[in-house]
């Protein structure tokens, strides 16, 4: 009974921070959107040499939320957005609104696109499916078969490497 309750007690505290991680990850979006919507409509409607402080503070809002992204997302996808980011106050020092604009959306779709990637729901995909058109899988321990699409050990995937088979 003990060990029951043991193991109920440590599925509610990763329910728990689960919950939090992602509902954090969502209001912490949502305001970078906000803040990014506000930087747009300052740009459109006085240009982008008004926009730098703005985009500024825009930096400093992401930089200060992606320590504690750096828990839970990829660190590729967090960088791609950093440097947008980073890019938007040398465009409004140029006054190039086109590409201040540009860099902008682009940053937002990568946001909202993160977003959508961690709300669970039943169309959310499996992070690792695999598809029977793809030419090799390789899962970093055994070497890629050409068609096959199976796990294999390494000395199965070794003897078959020469051997193409068709899906």
């Amino acid at each position: 009974m003990k060990r029951f309750l043991a193991a109920g007690g440590i599925l509610l505290i990763i329910i728990g921070i689960s919950i939090y991680t992602l509902v954090d990850m969502q209001q912490s979006i949502d305001r970078l959107t906000e803040h990014t919507a506000a930087v747009r409509q300052q740009v459109e409607k006085e240009g982008a040499a008004t926009a730098q402080r703005q985009c500024e503070e825009l930096m400093a809002e992401w930089n200060g939320m992606e320590r504690r992204f750096l828990l839970y997302v990829r660190h590729d996808h967090l960088d791609n957005i950093m440097e947008h980011l980073s890019e938007l106050p040398a465009y409004c020092l140029e006054d190039d609104r086109a590409e201040l604009l540009s860099t902008l959306d682009a940053a937002l779709r990568m946001m909202e696109h993160l977003k959508e990637s961690i709300t669970p729901s039943c169309r959310t995909p499996r992070p690792y499916k695999m598809s029977m058109r793809s030419t090799s899988f390789s899962i970093g321990w055994a070497p890629s078969i050409q068609g096959t699409h199976a796990i294999l050990p390494a000395s199965f995937a070794a003897k078959m490497s020469s051997t193409v088979l068709h899906c």
